[in-house]
């Protein structure tokens, strides 16, 4: 898939915001909850949607 300039830094919010989100929402509240591990996915999904991000503005 091409994309252009605009449309990469788009993407690449876009993947930023669900990491965000889906950090907030999974991360902390197992963390409150003392449930370690879902912790610890929640950070891996949050640093491959951040991955995925910096791929996509890579080469722009």
């Amino acid at each position: 898939m091409r994309l252009n300039k605009e449309q990469a830094k788009h993407l690449a919010d876009t993947a930023r915001i669900i990491a965000i989100a889906q950090f907030a929402a999974f991360g902390y509240t197992s963390f409150a909850e003392q449930q370690y591990l879902m912790t610890l996915v929640s950070a891996l999904v949050f640093a491959e949607f951040e991955s995925l991000a910096l791929l996509l503005l890579g080469d722009k």
